[in-house]
């Protein structure tokens, strides 16, 4: 089955946005010797599969603020996300900041 028209996969500033917050989340975690193996990288994908029942780029766009604050918070809650926030950095663009730069 292929993408519905309403689907964030089909919305491809939407797509991109989560798309820059998995990469975020994935820097972040990557240097993290606390999570064990070599699928760091798989585990946001799999937490917003569990989490949501679907594949984020499946899902249609009404939930597209769900899954990026869903993600927002995944990476505010890693290990160098919690040490970034509290020497006062900024971790990620909001979706506005995120428009504005395209």
């Amino acid at each position: 089955m292929g993408l519905q028209l309403n689907s964030i996969g089909n919305d491809l500033i939407k797509k991109s946005y989560i798309k820059y917050l998995i990469d975020t989340y994935n820097e972040l975690i990557l240097n993290d010797n606390s999570i064990k193996g070599y699928h760091k990288k798989s585990i946001i994908w799999k937490n917003l599969k569990q989490k949501f029942k679907n594949h984020p780029f499946l899902m249609p766009v009404k939930d597209f603020h769900s899954i990026t604050n869903y993600i927002q918070k995944e990476i505010e809650d890693t290990k160098a996300g919690r040490k970034r926030i509290q020497d006062g950095e900024k971790l990620y663009k909001t979706f506005k900041e995120y428009l504005d730069n395209i």
